[in-house]
């Protein structure tokens, strides 16, 4: 989980060192760099498990997810994303009974809490994705919420 960690940070701080510059780009206002924060997520009920650990870089998301949910195959993976306002969406690429797959997931974070989002999906360009986001339900599934990070 660790090294899925690092490899998300290391991913992460790729694209931006790629990203350049034009004369057009405005330069930042003072004091508002971005300044990369970490935050840990948990959800236990009975015996289902959910943790997402991630590192946020200005509206960049990189993390770790992983679902140990009962009577279904546990899977871990990768999350990269965006933040825009108080909705986390992107893409889960993960790892489940050997077959590697690619889904879209959506919180939205509620103070220390990040509701899963539900919704209608397709399948596009070999992932699963959400037919309408417009249309995304929060609160009707696994709530998680902020831990400490170990």
């Amino acid at each position: 989980m660790k090294q899925i960690l690092s490899l998300s940070i290391v991913l992460l701080g790729s694209l931006l060192a790629c990203t350049t510059t034009t004369s057009d780009t405005q330069e930042p206002e003072e004091g508002t760099e971005n300044i990369e924060t970490f935050a840990c997520y948990a959800y236990t009920q009975k015996q289902d498990t959910v943790s997402f650990r991630i590192s946020i870089i200005g509206t960049l998301v990189v993390g770790d997810l992983e679902y140990r949910l009962s009577e279904k195959d546990r899977n871990e993976g990768l999350f990269q994303g965006t933040l825009s306002g108080d909705t986390l969406l992107g893409d889960y690429t993960f790892r489940s009974e050997g077959v590697l797959s690619v889904r879209q997931v959506a919180y939205l974070k509620k103070g220390k809490e990040l509701l899963e989002g539900y919704g209608e999906v397709e399948e596009k360009a070999g992932k699963t994705v959400f037919k309408n986001r417009s249309t995304l339900r929060f609160g009707e599934g696994i709530t998680l919420q902020e831990v400490d990070c170990e």
